[in-house]
């Protein structure tokens, strides 16, 4: 259950930052960690990770090593290794 797993799946064992539900962000939000989003972000991301909540919503472009979408994406997705 919390075994050592070297560094793998980063994305889901090290986020970093929350953006809450009721939460609005304006500009270009960038994380060294993975980046969770249930709000509103009009702007670019650019992390190691990004998750997008069901109600979360990102009016620009995203570049990250693994991409989660699970609300709304106004942009463009790079995403390295996985997006789904």
């Amino acid at each position: 259950m919390f075994g050592n797993n070297n560094g793998q799946d980063k994305t889901e064992t090290h986020l970093e930052t929350i953006i809450g539900a009721e939460s609005s962000f304006q500009g270009t939000l960038r994380s060294k960690g993975s980046v969770r989003i249930d709000g509103k972000i009009e702007g670019g991301v650019s992390a190691e990770g990004v998750i997008i909540g069901e109600r979360g919503e990102v009016q620009g472009d995203i570049s990250a090593r693994t991409v989660i979408v699970g609300g709304k994406v106004t942009g463009n997705i790079h995403a390295t290794e996985s997006l789904e």
